[in-house]
This record gives C-alpha cells, sequence and structure tokens, in this order.
C-alpha cells in the first residue's frame, strides 16, 4: 500500500517531469478532492494508507492531468473566493486574477449602498462565479447574471442553486446586453480579451477551455467595443462598470469610452504583477 506522504512526493516527480504548473500544489489538490480532507490537514495524516479504490482514482486522475487536461474540469469544481464552483469544459475555469475584479467591484457596490436596492449585470457569467460572488457579498442588489451560451448557463445555474441565490440572480441568455433592458447600476464583465494570434500561444490547459471565452478578436477587443457600444442606453446615470482587460488594451478602451461616454471618469488599474488589468469608469450623475 502507499501512504499519502509516499503519493504526493511520486506525483509530484510525475507532474515535473510532466512539466505541469505547481507541481506540488496539484498533487496536494488531487488528494484533498479524493480524501475530503481540508489541503492543510493533509500532513497531519502523512503516514495514513490508501485503499486500493482511492488508488484507483488517484491514478486515473494523474493519466488526465498529465495529457494537460485542466485540474477543475478533471475534479468538477473549483474554489473561488473562498467559495466552490462546479466547473466543466462548457466555462472558462475562474482565475485568481477575476478575484481582483471582484474585490474591485465590491467596492463600487458598497458606494451604492445608499442607494438601496440596485442592478448589477455580470455579463459573461460563465460558471456564475463573479455573480455568485456579488450576491453572497451584497444582499442588497439584485444581479443579472447574462451569457449568450446555454451551456454556460446550466453551469450557472447549478451553482446559483448550490449556493440558495435562485431569488437573488437572474439567469438572462443574450449576446452581451441584447436582451437586457436596463437600466443596470453597476456593470462587471470579464468577456473574451486575447487577441487571435496568441491563442496557440497559451498552455495546453488554457487551450482545452472554450475558444469563445477567450478570442477576443484581432486585437481582442471585440466583444468589449460591442459591450461599450451596446450599454450606451443600458446604464443608469452614476453607472460604474468594471472590465478585466488585457495589458495594452486600456488606451483604446478609454478612447472608445471617451466617444461614446464623454464626461466619464476613467481609472485603469494594476493587478498583483503590475500589469494593467481593470478597466473602470463611471457615469456622471444627470445634474452633470
Amino acid at each position: 500500500m502507499i501512504t499519502f506522504r509516499e503519493f504526493l512526493y511520486q506525483t509530484r516527480g510525475i507532474f515535473i517531469n510532466a512539466n505541469i504548473p505547481e507541481p506540488r500544489l496539484e498533487a496536494e489538490i488531487i488528494l484533498s478532492d479524493e480524501l475530503k480532507v481540508a489541503r492543510h490537514r493533509l500532513y497531519a495524516f502523512q503516514n495514513e494508507t490508501l485503499t486500493t479504490q482511492q488508488i484507483e482514482n488517484l491514478e486515473n486522475i494523474v493519466a488526465r492531468r498529465i495529457k494537460r487536461e485542466p485540474l477543475a474540469y478533471i475534479l468538477g469544481h473549483r474554489e473561488f473566493y473562498g467559495i466552490d464552483l462546479q466547473v466543466s469544459p462548457s466555462v472558462m475555469v475562474p482565475r485568481p486574477e477575476t478575484e481582483l475584479l471582484v474585490e474591485r467591484t465590491l467596492l463600487a457596490c458598497l458606494e451604492k449602498l445608499e442607494k438601496g436596492s440596485f442592478v448589477v449585470a455580470d455579463v459573461g457569467t460563465g460558471s456564475g462565479c463573479i455573480a455568485i460572488t456579488l450576491a453572497m457579498h451584497l444582499p442588497m442588489c439584485n444581479v443579472l447574471a447574462v451569457d449568450i451560451s446555454q451551456e454556460a448557463l446550466d453551469v450557472a445555474r447549478i451553482n446559483v442553486r448550490n449556493h440558495h441565490l435562485e431569488e437573488r440572480i437572474t439567469l438572462v441568455q443574450s449576446d452581451l446586453l441584447e436582451k437586457v433592458d436596463g437600466p443596470v447600476d453597476v456593470l462587471v464583465s470579464n468577456l473574451p480579451y486575447i487577441p487571435t494570434d496568441r491563442i496557440d500561444q497559451l498552455s495546453p490547459e488554457v487551450r482545452s477551455e472554450p475558444r469563445t471565452a477567450l478570442d477576443g478578436g484581432q486585437n481582442g477587443m471585440d466583444q468589449l467595443g460591442r459591450l461599450l457600444s451596446q450599454s450606451v442606453t443600458k446604464l443608469a446615470p452614476m453607472t460604474i462598470v468594471l472590465l478585466e482587460i488585457d495589458p495594452g488594451q486600456s488606451l483604446d478602451l478609454k478612447k472608445t469610452t471617451m466617444e461614446l461616454f464623454g464626461d466619464a471618469a476613467i481609472s485603469i488599474e494594476q493587478d498583483l504583477a503590475g500589469l494593467e488589468r481593470l478597466f473602470v469608469f463611471e457615469l456622471p450623475s444627470e445634474d452633470s
């Protein structure tokens, strides 16, 4: 039989040889998931032995992973902002970078609390990770979780139900804002923003995700530009718009925003790596 410690050591070596990013972390996540034990507690049981069935299950996962299948798809779920979400190949795997977008959106929404209830639209919701996190932390907001993909909305619906937010989140199948009546008070979106010619340079794991959730067209701004154009008639006064972007897109987005919205107050914010990652603007009040 094999102990927990031996599995972690052996799997780490296999992943290193297969060029899997963060090999030790992934080995721990796999074992933690199989045992249903918190990852930080694994080493308290490191001398325990695995059953024959557990070894078979783990070997199957490792075999799939070294083929560069995303771990979140293999396990069927992913943690995001402290909550567990189901995922499938129909949706992007939630990423730590998007947690920054959530944090910034939470701050923007807190500024809206004096208004009482307000409407947040999460466009391109995918798994629902942004919409669900916002709804959990902001009981005064009503959230529209919008996606063009019915398959993605099916995943989001499961996650909404699992977190008991059916009365707070409305799922909308729409090409961006086409079927959203408005007015929207906060618009948040993580649309595809990677330029087409860079898709083939991405890791095998990322290339396994839905191309429609990655490919932003020639300059990565096809969907972002369409969203801004559609939003002209959908936003309330003083609406805050928050977009996750690719570094280098901010100047073009700023130009487009100024053409469409004139006096909007624009800010460009960096991620933990110092890269431009968030494009944020707020519309003026009706009196301005």
